[in-house]
């Protein structure tokens, strides 16, 4: 008898204590494998302790209030919204392992899983905030592979593998932002992202058309934006503001910021504005290159009692009006009804004032007249608004399901007017996007997934254009850039992508069908010749496979082989432009361009001692491109000269080229230590045309870059280099695609600069952080770019946080 009731007490105590812990949590890896023996902390306001049991679970006390979870041996940090049905899963290794995925953010990035074993790249938020950098073009500079070309001040087109503009994909938030009118020279689009609102980016490397479609030949730049913060308490408010201010010498720029959060546990709201205003650009006075007047401004043109006058610039080093200014507001909101529907709204407005083509009013004819008197872009417009509904209730069809629908207005205009001309030339473009997209999830088996989903996108294009005398404001027609009777395009694309994963393998593959359609129509003709109405279907097949080796816990090897896919749009077939005295026309005969990749890599670990470790990483690639889209020579009226505005214009139009070539190599090495790391990388791209051996455009010299960071306390000081090699004429593409005019007799000149920076956090809420940018006064430009860099600068940067 009493045998049973000392059994009977110790089955209730048994039931007492496992109602006290009552929640169980099962903790697994990026494979599905419990996540075993390892210390838990329960990040509150007293971090509780504990460690997972064989099976990867703890038991929780059903009290306990926590935010966000730490797994030490992993030295992540995952939020409590990550958890699904008691499950955690953690994407990185142990930190003994080389991480499959290398960012603390990776529960709030758009990047989807399936793709988080390929080359790519994560920026965080802190190292934006901690750079000099005021846009969304220059941060990405903190990469290891991308490069940025610059036409002008409000320039930055970037640079992946050898691939620029239309041949890579913007994405903000999980929205395409490339449109039917992305060109195949030089995009400043991404200026129209704030950088300040930015939670992250990824830099995908390489084709990825199966998960993003057209345009990810060289790869994807995936931007996303900060998230709503929901209090984790009933009836507690979490309200934050941030403040920032800049100043930065360098490009004579002031930029104030300001964002707020206030969330309550149902629903939350995220509001922001940026305010940017840059001025002239002084290029740097030391001219290592040795020609003493390249890239020197000697006059400008104004327009002086009625008529336009060449002015001596007292400092030629001094870029002049160049400026311009913009403003970010962007407005979210989060609804949060029950624990498995997550409703959200994203509205972003980005405008800028007119802004100088300064690779346009450099130009001089060969009495030395300026070609232009006026060359601008009109003010920039991205307005994008998006809804996102996301569900992660599992059913026999996905895991978690996510809808986004979108609609931006893109705008964007040309004023030009030739030296000593009474008429002005406007072009103004006009695009309407509107999309969506479905993606969902599923878990197939313990290390088997699968994703898959779909998308469409509309874009409709108006484009008008006016010639004005500005004397007697008498308008004229005009010749639009675009189809004059209006265009559209239409995009759709299905994809499936399978990702499976063992202790040391990693395999992912899938295959997409994407359907895109163009219509245009001119109503006249065009300098004498007549061009039928755009009509063009294509519709491509494409397929990836991806796998990853881990030999041990400090290896990786990883090969992937992928195909791609760029179908024309509306700029490729029938745009019309001119410059450096080259004039591009229509061509509607266009095919799509077909890409082949292959990469192979290898990353290693070596841990010296505790809190020491080194990581080297090499990838080589090589892209083949059928059927590449190149601008070439082209003869209109059987004639390779046209006489237009009394300016005689070499004739150029797009045209499918055999093949393309693009290979290359990058390395990489990090040296962490408790106080201190150094990083490098290095890349080298070379591309040629396979049937004459001809360069091909776009491909950089060899690029690299090199930090070496110290930490101590309150402060971090990091000195860091940034250097390109040489890149000679004999290696530019064709026609003027690489700015040849913009270069010396020779090309442009290897360069490299030498930087520092100190930042500190004086208190909890305030951080002040200094920059010498350029300490050499280095003259140099980037590859192909118009407009010289700026010289030695001083940057100034308060972070206020409360």
């Amino acid at each position: 008898m009493k045998t049973k009731l000392k059994s009977n007490i110790f089955f209730l105590l048994l039931v007492l204590v496992n109602t006290i812990y009552s929640q169980e949590l099962k903790i697994i890896d990026a494979y599905g494998n419990p996540v075993k023996s390892k210390t838990i902390i329960l990040n509150n306001s007293f971090s509780d302790t504990l460690k997972t049991n064989n099976r990867g679970k703890i038991k929780i006390h059903k009290n306990t209030d926590y935010q966000s979870v730490t797994i030490l041996e992993y030295n992540t940090i995952v939020p409590k919204d990550s958890i699904r049905n008691g499950i955690l899963q953690i994407t990185s290794r142990d930190v003994d392992a080389l991480p499959t995925f290398e960012t603390k953010t990776t529960n709030h990035s758009n990047i989807l899983n399936s793709l988080k074993e390929f080359d790519h790249e994560t920026i965080t938020k802190e190292k934006i905030l901690n750079s000099d950098y005021s846009t969304s073009a220059d941060i990405l500079l903190l990469t290891d592979g991308v490069t940025i070309q610059k036409s002008q001040g409000g320039g930055g087109s970037p640079i992946i593998r050898g691939f620029e503009a239309n041949r890579i994909l913007l994405m903000i938030d999980g929205v395409r932002m490339n449109n039917a009118i992305y060109r195949n020279g030089h995009v400043q689009n991404s200026l129209t992202v704030d950088p300040f609102i930015m939670e992250d980016f990824n830099v995908i490397y390489g084709p990825s058309a199966v998960t993003y479609g057209s345009d990810a030949i060289g790869g994807v730049i995936n931007y996303t934006t900060t998230k709503p913060k929901l209090s984790n308490k009933k009836d507690t408010t979490l309200e934050k503001i941030r403040l920032i201010t800049r100043l930065n010498k360098g490009a004579d720029e002031l930029t104030n910021h300001i964002d707020f959060n206030f969330g309550q546990q149902r629903w939350a709201s995220f509001s922001s504005l940026t305010f940017k205003q840059f001025g002239d650009i002084v290029m740097g006075e030391n001219r290592r290159h040795g020609y003493a007047d390249w890239g020197k401004l000697p006059y400008y043109v104004d327009h002086v009692l009625g008529s336009d006058s060449l002015i001596e610039n007292p400092n030629p080093n001094n870029q002049l009006d160049i400026g311009y200014n913009q403003i970010d507001i962007t407005q979210k909101f989060l609804f949060k009804p029950t624990q498995h529907l997550e409703i959200s709204t994203n509205s972003q407005l980005s405008t800028s004032s007119n802004i100088q083509r300064f690779d346009q009013l450099n130009n001089y004819n060969e009495n030395g007249i300026p070609q232009f008197a006026t060359w601008e872009y009109g003010p920039q417009l991205r307005i994008m608004n998006v809804l996102n509904l996301n569900w992660d209730k599992p059913t026999q069809l996905f895991n978690n399901i996510s809808l986004n629908t979108s609609h931006q207005q893109v705008s964007e205009s040309r004023n030009i007017r030739q030296f000593n001309s009474p008429y002005l030339e406007q072009n103004d473009e006009q695009v309407q996007v509107f999309g969506i997209n479905i993606c969902a999830k599923k878990s197939l088996a313990e290390a088997l997934s699968l994703t898959y989903g779909g998308e469409v996108y509309f874009n409709d294009i108006h484009s008008t254009a006016l010639r004005t005398n500005i004397y007697t404001q008498t308008d004229f027609s005009h010749l639009s850039r675009y189809p004059s009777s209006g265009s559209s395009m239409i995009m759709q694309g299905y994809y499936g992508m399978v990702r499976w994963q063992k202790e040391k393998l990693s395999v992912v593959s899938g295959v997409r069908y994407a359907l895109n359609k163009i219509n245009g129509q001119f109503n006249d003709s065009i300098f004498g010749v007549y061009f039928e109405e755009i009509n063009i279907n294509n519709n491509a097949l494409n397929g990836s496979f991806h796998i990853s080796y881990y030999p041990n816990t400090k290896t990786k090897y990883n090969l992937s082989l992928s195909t791609g896919f760029r179908s024309p749009n509306v700029d490729d077939l029938g745009k019309i432009f001119n410059k450096d005295g080259f004039i591009t026309v229509p061509n509607v005969n266009l095919i799509p361009e077909f890409a082949y990749n292959g990469s192979l890599g290898i990353a290693k670990s070596f841990f010296i001692r505790k809190e020491k470790s080194l990581k080297l990483k090499w990838n080589g690639y090589g892209t083949l491109l059928n059927n590449m889209i190149i601008k070439d020579d082209f003869f209109l009226n059987g004639q390779p000269y046209l006489n237009w505005n009394g300016v005689q214009y070499a004739i150029l139009a797009n045209r499918n080229t055999n093949q393309g070539l693009v290979y290359g190599i990058n390395h990489s090495l990090e040296l962490k230590t408790r106080h201190l790391q150094i990083k490098y990388a290095l890349n080298y791209t070379k591309g040629i045309i396979t049937y004459n051996a001809m360069p091909v455009g776009h491909i950089p010299p060899i690029t690299g870059n090199l930090f070496i960071t110290l930490m101590k306390d309150e402060f971090t000081f990091s000195v860091f280099s940034l250097f390109n090699g040489v890149k000679s004429r004999t290696d530019f593409g064709p026609g003027n695609v690489d700015n040849p005019f913009e270069a010396t007799d020779n090309g442009f000149p290897s360069w490299y600069t030498f930087n520092a920076r100190i930042s500190s956090t004086i208190n909890s809420k305030l951080n002040l952080a200094i920059g010498l940018n350029n300490i050499f006064d280095v003259h140099y430009k980037t590859f192909a770019s118009g407009i010289s860099a700026p010289g030695r600068n001083l940057g100034v940067t308060l972070r206020l946080v409360y």
